[in-house]
């Protein structure tokens, strides 16, 4: 193996290291923000359930989420519109649960 071969191979070692090593680190700091957005999403939760006193039953809401926002795309099922439009339906529309 000539010199040159044995340089390219450590500086392809060192590089393949310091990639690893920044990819570690790369995945770290997500972990971080994930668990940050969790724990403000959690605080969150659980200032509105105090300034509302709702109180989050597991069974009505199953997801662990105070509202959810539907929007049907069934067009069968949108309600008749009220001035013609080009589809002759009305547009769908958001319910709170």
């Amino acid at each position: 193996m000539t010199h040159l071969a044995t340089l390219y191979q450590t500086d392809y070692a060192q590089w393949a290291q310091r990639n690893a090593e920044l990819l570690r680190a790369r995945r770290f700091e997500e972990q971080l923000i994930i668990s940050a957005l969790a724990s403000a999403w959690d605080d969150g939760r659980d200032l509105a359930i105090r300034e509302t006193g709702l109180d989050p039953d597991p069974d009505r809401f199953p997801e662990d989420i105070l509202y959810r926002l539907e929007q049907s795309f069934d067009p069968d099922s949108w309600p008749p519109a009220s001035s013609p439009s080009p589809f002759g339906k009305a547009p769908p529309f958001r319910r709170y649960i």
